[in-house]
């Protein structure tokens, strides 16, 4: 699968659309910015620097992530540390982050432990 950030756009768009991620208060798709790396120590990044235009950086690999059920997964959970941003620990799996990613797990039909 060739993926390209219109594809990571509109996965995102797709799942904040989905409960739980529609109660999580996830930001605009306009204040995210979506890259595709060539990283082989990491399937995906979430990051917040508020001192872009587009703070939220969803960044996935190609290297990692081949076919389409892996991006989605990978999506979901940065998607997952971006629900906690406002909180500041956004970098975190801690015991929030794994309640969240067994609820999205359960809810979307995903093997939490893959989150």
């Amino acid at each position: 699968m060739k993926i390209t950030p219109k594809i990571l756009e509109s996965i995102y768009l797709t799942l904040a659309k989905c409960d739980p991620f529609l109660k999580w208060d996830l930001p605009p798709s306009e204040l995210c910015r979506y890259e595709i790396v060539d990283d082989h120590q990491v399937m995906a990044t979430y990051e917040f620097d508020e001192s872009m235009a587009k703070p939220h950086i969803f960044s996935i690999s190609k290297a990692r992530c081949g076919h389409y059920d892996t991006v989605v997964r990978s999506m979901a959970h940065e998607m997952i540390h971006c629900s906690r941003h406002k909180s500041g620990k956004w970098t975190l799996h801690d015991a929030t982050f794994k309640r969240r990613k067994m609820v999205v797990g359960h809810s979307l039909g995903f093997d939490p432990l893959e989150l």
